[in-house]
């Protein structure tokens, strides 16, 4: 029945960045899908304790980060969240990862953190969160996940995002490169 609920993509860049992960929840909650995501990192990292998580993007409504950085504060990783300052994580979440111990980076520009980055979650900016439109466009690109992003990140770095993607990832799901191989699994 989870199979009928969620689509998994999985696409292989070998030599290039070892899996682009994509996750589409239809009808399921923000801490389930958070179960999901630890579940992924663990599946395709071997564990989730010792790993750096980057978060990326629309940090302050976006409910999947807010119930995967719960989820996390239970592991021995540490956190970069890297948005603008008008979309930053709600203090209370910093607050509650710190607490629990883990150690937190704050940052605007996703080059601050990358190289020590093992996952990348990143999350669209919601146009819907925005007051006006003019608002929206001020942010909406302001972080995008392309392949020149790739070439500067560990080769074995996975990349998450909780679907629908918008403007925050270039990468197309189906795209291939020549020498690479990509595998697609459901």
């Amino acid at each position: 029945m989870l199979a009928m609920a969620l689509e998994n993509i999985l696409l292989r860049y070998d030599n290039y960045c070892t899996s682009l992960v994509i996750h589409n929840l239809f009808i399921l909650t923000p801490r389930f899908q958070a179960l999901l995501d630890i579940y992924t990192i663990r599946s395709e990292l071997g564990t989730v304790n010792g790993q750096t998580i980057t978060i990326l993007g629309d940090l302050k409504n976006g409910r999947t980060v807010h119930s995967l950085v719960t989820l996390l504060c239970l592991y021995s990783v540490r956190l970069n969240f890297v948005a603008p300052a008008a979309l930053a994580m709600p203090s209370s979440v910093v607050n509650a990862a710190r607490k629990a111990g883990v150690p937190v980076t704050i940052c605007e520009s996703l080059d601050e953190v990358l190289a020590d980055t093992d996952v990348l979650y990143v999350t669209r900016v919601q146009k819907e969160r925005f007051e006006s439109e003019s608002e929206w466009l001020q942010v909406k690109d302001a972080y995008r996940v392309d392949h020149a992003v790739l070439s500067r990140a560990k080769e074995d770095m996975i990349i998450m995002h909780p679907l629908p993607r918008v403007n925050g990832m270039l990468i197309d799901p189906y795209e291939t490169r020549p020498s690479t191989d990509s595998c697609l699994r459901n």
